[in-house]
């Protein structure tokens, strides 16, 4: 990350976790690593009803379920996301589609086309971040992955996008939850399949704290910088995206 750092980019290191940040790393100047934390409720008159933004979460584990046992081959973990979203009638190829979306912000930044095509991007573009941590070192794999577990845990929902970043690698998901334990709807190595049918690489369900531990021990192993970032899809943003209705052709 650091060699596309553009020229006049302020650079900011938080005092807290010794982190360097810059862009849209940088969490609002009174936010905590975890963005969600600092957030108080608004009153309760002015809460948003639950229904509307956890309804099309839930439409998306739904609209993912269909694809589990597709092998890797067929649909990766971001070709799965994608195919997710086309079932609940978003436009994603073409003019005016998500990805041309995703493209336009990558040009604008000066990146490769293709630098927002993962779980960030999609966050980035058509919903916002409940959480964002950047860890430079990995030093201890299971103590640093069951803190941020803990920190995350609280503001789990079923339907939120998941990404892992390393410089070498990435990976993202959807949160889903099978019984009491939360889980990760991917597409790639099963190691933690909650379904002994699952195939050993394609789209199933894992769980999602050992998914976690595997991407800390992965960056640990690669010395490389990780980069977890956690989100929520608006409705309302995708909804621009929209498929258009097909209409009748009128009588003459």
């Amino acid at each position: 990350p650091y060699t596309r750092i553009r020229a006049g980019t302020e650079i900011f290191l938080d005092p807290e976790t010794r982190e360097v940040l810059w862009g849209k790393m940088r969490p609002a100047p009174d936010a905590s690593t975890a963005l969600a934390k600092t957030k108080q409720p608004p009153p309760a008159a002015e809460q948003k009803s639950p229904t509307t933004d956890q309804a099309f979460s839930d439409r998306l584990v739904g609209a993912v379920k269909p694809l589990y046992g597709k092998p890797y081959g067929e649909i990766n973990c971001y070709e799965l996301l994608v195919k997710g979203l086309t079932n609940l009638g978003v436009r994603y190829e073409g003019a005016g589609g998500l990805g041309r979306k995703l493209m336009v912000m990558a040009k604008e930044q000066g990146l490769p086309m293709n630098a927002y095509f993962n779980g960030e991007g999609l966050i980035a573009a058509s919903g916002s971040p409940v959480y964002s941590k950047t860890l430079l070192h990995v030093r201890s794999p299971e103590q640093e992955a069951s803190q941020l577990l803990k920190e995350i845990e609280p503001h789990l929902e079923k339907g939120q996008i998941l990404s892992f970043s390393i410089h070498s690698r990435g990976h993202t998901g959807i949160v889903s939850r099978d019984n009491d334990t939360w889980t990760l709807i991917n597409s790639g190595e099963m190691d933690h399949t909650l379904n002994s049918k699952d195939l050993a690489k394609g789209v199933g369900e894992e769980s999602l704290a050992a998914e976690v531990r595997d991407w800390f021990k992965l960056a640990r192993a690669r010395r490389e910088s990780l980069r977890v970032t956690l989100g929520k899809l608006n409705e309302q943003q995708l909804m621009t995206y929209a498929e258009p209705p097909l209409t009748k052709p009128q009588k003459a």
